[in-house]
C-alpha cells in the first residue's frame, strides 16, 4: 500500500535513512504486512491502526525477542528472522534525559529556540518560563538532570494555554531569519532578536521582548520586557502561530479566527521615560474569520507551502484551509468522511496541527484517538489511525518529515515513521492530574531534542 498515493500522484517524503534505520523500516513494514489479514476485519479501506493502540509496551518493536507471538491483530515472527532481530538493535531510542521543574501548576504548551538548546514553557500557573539546558545540574535521586529557568515572564492572570516564539536577525528580512536558523558552532542567539507570544483562558495574547536571550540565571524581572497586549478575543486562546513577515494567527473558544500585524510595534523602541516600565500599549486585530459551520476552532498554524493560507482545526473534527487576507475557504476536510470502521463515535476535536515541512502534507490529531494525514494540494484524507489509547493531545513532525511524533492523556508518547504509518517507539512520561497527562510535545527545529510538557507541573526533554 502506497501511503500518498491519491488521484494518481504518490509523495516521498524527503528523507534519507542510515543503513541502521533501513532494517529498521523493513522490518516494521514487513510487521504490519504480515498482521494486515488478521487486523482486515477491525480496519477500513484507509488501513487504521488501531491495533498498535492497545500496545502498551516501552516499544512498539519489544515483541521481537525470539518468541512467535500475536497480539491484537499484530503477528510478530519468530527466533529465525534475523532481520527483525537487527531491527530491534537498531531502534532508535529516544530516552528522557532533562527535567524542568520550577511550575506550580500543569505546563500547558511549549516550544524550543530555532537553533539553540532552549526551550519556552507556559503554564496554568500563570506564567512562561525561559529554560537553557546549558544551565543543569544533577538531580538527586534520578539519572535526569534538573535544569533551572533562565528567565520567567510574568503578566498573564489567567492560565496561559499556549506559546510561540519568533527570532529576528538585525536585517530584519526573511531570508536572514531562514538563515540564521541553521545549526552551526556560532552562538546565534547574539545576532538576533527574540520575541515570544502567549494566549491565556482570559483571551489576552501577550507580547515579550527576549532580546538575545543572554540572560543570567535567576535575574529580576524587568518590566520592559513585556511587549503590546493584542486585545479582541472574548474567550480562551487555544492556540497561535507566528511567522518572520509579522503576521501572527490566533484561534480562540470565542469561534473565531484572527489575523495581527505586529510589526512596528513591537520593534519600536520604547522611550527613555517608559524604558523601565511595561509596555502599555493594545494592538487590534487586523482580521476577524469565523469557520462557516460555526464550529469552534481549536488550532491554526501556517502552511509553508502557501504563504497565503492557514489551516484551522475545529471543535467538531473538520479541518479547513482558509485565505490569510480573505478568509476565503480554500481546502475543507469533513471528519465524517474519514472515520475508520473502529471509530463509530462522533469524529473528535481536533487537539492539534502540524505540517510536513516540504510537501503539502497535514497532520491532525484528534479527541476520538485518531491521527488523520490530509492532503492540502488535492483536498482528500489520505490515511486515518488510531494512535492511542485516548485522545491524542499534541503531534509535531521531525525537520525531515519523517518521523511524526504524538502524546495522549494515556500517558504515553509515540514516534510514527510517516511513509509506513507503523509506531517505532512508545514510552511512558508524565504522571496523570485529574484525568490529564501530557498537554504537549514537540521536536527541536534543528537539534536532535524532543520536549513534552504535562499535567504534573513538569517538562521533559529527551536526547
Amino acid at each position: 500500500m502506497e501511503l500518498f498515493a491519491s488521484q494518481g500522484r504518490r509523495f516521498q517524503p524527503t528523507s534519507s535513512h542510515s543503513p541502521a534505520e533501513d532494517v529498521l523500516l523493513a522490518a516494521a513494514a514487513r510487521v504490519a504486512a504480515t498482521g494486515a489479514d488478521a487486523a482486515s476485519s477491525n480496519t477500513s479501506g484507509e488501513g487504521g491502526l488501531g491495533d498498535l493502540a492497545s500496545l502498551t509496551s516501552a516499544s512498539a518493536l519489544d515483541n521481537l525477542d525470539g518468541v512467535g507471538v500475536v497480539t491484537q491483530g499484530l503477528v510478530v515472527v519468530d527466533e529465525e528472522d534475523e532481520v527483525l532481530v537487527k531491527a530491534k538493535a537498531a531502534l532508535p531510542s529516544w530516552t528522557a534525559k532533562y527535567t524542568l521543574r520550577s511550575h506550580f501548576d500543569a505546563v500547558r504548551s511549549l516550544v524550543f529556540h530555532h537553533a539553540d538548546q532552549i526551550l519556552l514553557t507556559g503554564s496554568e500557573d500563570c506564567t512562561l518560563r525561559l529554560w537553557s539546558l546549558a544551565k543543569r545540574v544533577q538531580a538527586k535521586k534520578s539519572s535526569c538532570l534538573d535544569v533551572e529557568p533562565m528567565f520567567t515572564c510574568r503578566g498573564h492572570v489567567s492560565p496561559v494555554l499556549c506559546v510561540t516564539l519568533l527570532s529576528i536577525s538585525p536585517a530584519g528580512s526573511k531570508e536572514a531569519e531562514i538563515t540564521s536558523g541553521r545549526s552551526s558552532p556560532m552562538d546565534t542567539t547574539t545576532l538576533e532578536s527574540n520575541f515570544a507570544f502567549s494566549g491565556s483562558l482570559d483571551g489576552e495574547i501577550r507580547s515579550w521582548r527576549l532580546g538575545s536571550l543572554q540572560l543570567m540565571l535567576y535575574e529580576a524581572f524587568d518590566p520592559s520586557i513585556a511587549g503590546p497586549v493584542l486585545s479582541g478575543h472574548t474567550n480562551a486562546v487555544w492556540s497561535v502561530a507566528v511567522r518572520a513577515d509579522g503576521t501572527l494567527l490566533s484561534a480562540s473558544a470565542d469561534g473565531t479566527v484572527q489575523v495581527w500585524n505586529i510589526f512596528p510595534a513591537l520593534l519600536q523602541p520604547l522611550s527613555s521615560q517608559t524604558a523601565s516600565k511595561r509596555d502599555s500599549r493594545v494592538l487590534s486585530a487586523s482580521r476577524v474569520f469565523r469557520p462557516s459551520n460555526n464550529a469552534v476552532p481549536t488550532s491554526v498554524l501556517f502552511l509553508p507551502t502557501d504563504e497565503t493560507a492557514c489551516a484551522v482545526g475545529l471543535t467538531n473534527g473538520d479541518v479547513c484551509v482558509l485565505n490569510i487576507d480573505t478568509g476565503r475557504q480554500i481546502h475543507f476536510f469533513d471528519a465524517a468522511v474519514t472515520k475508520t470502521a473502529d471509530v463509530t463515535e462522533h469524529p473528535g476535536s481536533v487537539n492539534a496541527l502540524c505540517v510536513h515541512p516540504t510537501l503539502p502534507l497535514l497532520f491532525a490529531a484528534h479527541e476520538n484517538r485518531q491521527i488523520r494525514f490530509l492532503d492540502t494540494a488535492q483536498s482528500v484524507c489520505l490515511h486515518s489511525m488510531v494512535a492511542h489509547l485516548e485522545g491524542v493531545t499534541s503531534i509535531s513532525i521531525d525537520p525531515k518529515g519523517a518521523i511524526l511524533l504524538s502524546a495522549s492523556h494515556d500517558a504515553s508518547i509515540r514516534l510514527w515513521d510517516v511513509e509506513t504509518r507503523t509506531c517505532i517507539q512508545e514510552f511512558s512520561s508524565h504522571r496523570r492530574k485529574h484525568d490529564e497527562s501530557i498537554h504537549s510535545v514537540v521536536f527541536h527545529p534543528t537539534l536532535p531534542l524532543i520536549a513534552s510538557a504535562g499535567a504534573d507541573g513538569l517538562a521533559k526533554v529527551y536526547v
